[in-house]
């Protein structure tokens, strides 16, 4: 497992909890007085924290290289020539 494999467990344990929370928060009626504090607006940003925390984990240890070759999509590699003819 590398080291942005262990990331995204981690924010993807770490975003489940949030949103196990937010429906505990929602669904809870002796919960009411946090729920009017958080405002609908706060929870529903609360909400969109996890994915924007599992695409910042993404993007901040992503391993290009790896020593592994490019694959390109369409099997043709580019090449430095862009004339025609």
């Amino acid at each position: 497992m590398g080291k942005a494999d262990r990331w995204l467990s981690v924010g993807s344990v770490v975003g489940a909890g949030i949103w196990v929370v937010l429906g505990w928060i929602v669904l809870d009626s002796d919960l009411q007085g946090v729920q009017e504090a958080l405002t609908d607006w706060g929870i529903a940003g609360l909400a969109v924290v996890p994915l924007l925390l599992m695409s910042a984990i993404g993007f901040l240890v992503d391993e290009p290289g790896n020593g592994e070759p490019v694959v390109w999509a369409d099997d043709d590699q580019p090449t430095w020539y862009c004339g025609g003819g």
